[in-house]
């Protein structure tokens, strides 16, 4: 912990998105040398010019989280340069909560201080960043980032104590993992014209521009420097393989001062990255210098596969335009090998497509947003217990979430954030993902700390359950009825037209009663069994109000809403898998209503969602194996056959929201925990793998190998 160090900062006024560095100089006489570090809102280290890490963990004013880095591989002996680059966005997003900029940092020699933050370091704005306003790459990531390497360094000055006093905790996960430049291949090159108007979205410049195709040799002298001719420059494009994430790192030489626009992208669909979508700019600006240039972002990970450069000098090369990959360095022991070349391969890219989800925390998706949600970590969570045999993480993605439960009982959609909107059944289901950390965990003690804020969410949604057994839909401008992706439950209102709770939705009960059996499971298993019977009595009575008022006999299936006259409307696979999945079927009706999901008759579950539909399949009936294993090679099967490197949002991958959809999303992963808990039939019994239940794979895809990693280290197998 700190010993000596203040928060300091600026001593200038406060501004949104201001790049900021702390210099000074410390000696080294040997032995071993770290540095503790925390930031609002992130962080670089520089040790005798050499980047080291940046990745501040995403916290709160309420509970600051500090960083211990190894400087021994940086340092010599003697004095030794730091300067430490301080970055805050001071405005609210899915990733960032709006505090205060600080930073605060310590040397340790040896375990005693030798260097530590106040207002003696000297400090002054980075000028070669733009800072205040400035475009957004998205409303959820925050701003964009423009850099000018022709301006000329600012003054140092004393910096300023803030005077505020936090709480500090260390990084409850390990830092994340810096690797060499990613091999990068120029497959496209051109020269371009302008379309772009003054005063449009940024990402317009690339969006619009005319492209024209040139041959290399076309557009390169004889030492290979690339010429813009007549035309307003040189566009090039670049893949990395396969989706990654990363630190933009770009070292080109240009014959004069000139602008480089930097747009990044998960595929070419439009002939080109998509930089502009929907009021999204997936784009820098860079004003390189006359010579040579090196342009590395140390402040922002980048989700993409490709790179696009718009140069704009007469001539310029390029030695590297790609990342540096940036992972969270998961266990390497968990393994599954599927006699199947097919589904193997689905099994390895779900898991390469749960990997680059998670950094700080669970991520939706590292190109577009890069936030914790409750109900796509979930998914991440589950399928992470197998292929990373991951705890830790998990643990801290649920700690993050618990701290932002808001005044209405809920907790904010992303996490930590300060979010316009709220999805109701998110809360309801990190009570489901508590309980599962706990099932594959065993750590009591934790869901211990977490069990008030599932009280209190679960306790909240239960006191709105009204005469006839069910809970309304919520109210509020700010509530979002959203289901999953479909026309009828994206929560658009596409049939009922109406913002008030004058509806009752099955799909809002069913994630009721499932949050609430849940709870009884979490108070059975810390032996609070009074309130287990309780909880468990009123989720079969949901269940019950759930089957009487949406199913129908006839059909065999469960209707998506009711309104106040008892009308009943839409028929969705969500619908009907959730309802199954949470008990709510009973078993004289339970072969009918499995049939309905498989038959096509009924708005398709998407991909995130079909968890509870092959859940449901799987635990109710055999015979289902089969039809899952297809619908797998189906669905998953496409995106590979569409050259896909990871599992996309949804299957209609980057057309889908307005052509904004993501091509690596964590919540797409399902295959995976499918594999191992009904393929291999690696399943809990008990609280943490005390007892697994080891089924025949007779039926089921194929097990060559199939092994975990428990808490405690050891591994779960299966041949």
């Amino acid at each position: 912990m700190f010993q000596n160090a203040k928060p300091i900062w600026l001593n200038a006024p406060v501004q949104v998105n201001t790049y900021a560095l702390f210099k000074g100089e410390f000696a080294y006489k040997g032995g071993d040398i770290r540095l503790l570090i925390a930031a609002d809102s992130h962080y670089a280290i520089y040790v005798n010019g050499e980047y080291v890490y940046s990745a501040q963990f995403a916290d709160d004013e309420g509970r600051r989280v500090y960083d211990i880095v190894d400087l021994s591989e940086y340092v010599q002996n003697g004095n030794n340069d730091l300067v430490i680059g301080g970055y805050c966005t001071l405005t609210d997003s899915s990733v960032y909560k709006a505090g205060k900029p600080y930073v605060i940092f310590e040397i340790f020699e040896n375990g005693k201080s030798v260097y530590s933050s106040s207002e003696r370091v000297l400090s002054s704005v980075n000028s070669v960043y733009k800072m205040g306003d400035a475009p957004l790459i998205t409303g959820q990531m925050g701003y964009t980032f423009h850099m000018d390497l022709t301006k000329k360094e600012a003054s140092f000055a004393p910096s300023k104590e803030t005077g505020d006093e936090y709480s500090f905790i260390p990084r409850p996960i390990k830092n994340c993992v810096m690797k060499e430049r990613k091999f990068s291949r120029l497959i496209s090159q051109g020269v371009f014209m302008d379309a772009y108007k003054a005063g449009e979205p940024i990402g317009q410049r690339i969006q619009k521009a005319f492209l024209s195709y040139r041959e290399i040799a076309e557009i390169t002298d004889e030492a290979g420097a690339f010429r813009k001719g007549e035309n307003d420059g040189v566009y090039l494009i670049y893949d990395l393989g396969e989706e990654e994430t990363g630190l933009m790192d770009i070292e080109i030489e240009v014959s004069e001062d000139c602008e480089i626009l930097v747009g990044w992208g998960e595929h070419l669909d439009d002939m080109r990255v998509r930089a502009y979508v929907g009021t999204r700019n997936f784009i820098s600006v860079m004003k390189a210098k006359k010579g040579k240039n090196h342009f590395f972002h140390p402040y922002r990970r980048l989700g993409l596969r490709y790179l696009q450069l718009h140069i704009y000098a007469k001539k310029a090369f390029v030695s590297y335009a790609g990342v540096r990959p940036v992972h969270y360095p998961v266990p390497e022991k968990a393994d599954l090998q599927l006699k199947d070349a097919l589904h193997q391969m689905i099994y390895d890219t779900c898991k390469r497509t749960l990997l680059l989800c998670m950094h700080e925390h669970y991520e939706d998706c590292p190109w577009r947003e890069q936030a914790l949600y409750a109900m796509d970590s979930r998914n991440q969570m589950l399928a992470g217990y197998y292929v990373f045999g991951e705890y830790d993480f998990a643990k801290a993605s649920l700690e993050t979430l618990a701290r932002t439960l808001r005044s209405d009982n809920l907790l904010e959609l992303c996490a930590p954030a300060r979010v316009a909107v709220n999805i109701p059944t998110f809360s309801m289901m990190y009570v489901v993902a508590l309980w599962e950390y706990m099932l594959y965990s065993g750590d009591r003690e934790f869901v211990k700390r977490m069990l008030p804020t599932a009280e209190t969410i679960v306790e909240s949604a239960i006191a709105r359950i009204r005469e006839n057994g069910l809970a309304p839909r919520y109210g509020g401008e700010d509530k979002w009825n959203f289901y999953e992706w479909s026309d009828n439950l994206d929560g658009h209102d596409s049939f009922f037209k109406t913002t008030d709770e004058n509806r009752f939705d099955a799909p809002m009960n069913a994630f009721l009663a499932l949050s609430v059996s849940r709870l009884s499971m979490i108070y059975r298993a810390l032996s609070k069994d009074a309130e287990a019977g309780r909880m468990e009595k009123i989720a079969d009575q949901l269940r019950r109000a759930i089957h009487k008022n949406f199913f129908s006999e006839k059909k065999g299936c469960f209707y998506s809403f009711m309104d106040l006259k008892g009308r009943l409307s839409c028929l969705d696979e969500l619908t009907q898998a959730i309802c199954i999945y949470a008990g709510a079927c009973p078993e004289k009706n339970m072969k009918k209503a499995l049939s309905r999901l498989t038959n096509g008759t009924m708005v398709p579950v998407t991909l995130a969602y079909s968890i509870f539909k092959y859940e449901s399949l799987l635990k109710y009936s055999k015979k289902y194996g089969s039809w899952v294993r297809n619908d797998i090679e189906m669905q998953w099967g496409s995106m590979l056959t569409r050259g896909g490197t990871t599992f996309f949002e949804t299957i209609k991958a980057g057309d889908d929201f307005d052509r904004a959809g993501s091509l690596c999303h964590g919540w797409s992963a399902v295959p995976a925990y499918l594999y191992f808990a009904y393929g291999a039939g690696i399943q809990p019994k008990a609280i943490g793998f005390e007892d697994v239940n080891i089924q025949k794979a007779s039926g089921r895809p194929g097990i060559k190998k199939a092994q975990i990693l428990k808490r405690d280290g050891s591994v779960v197998s299966f041949r």
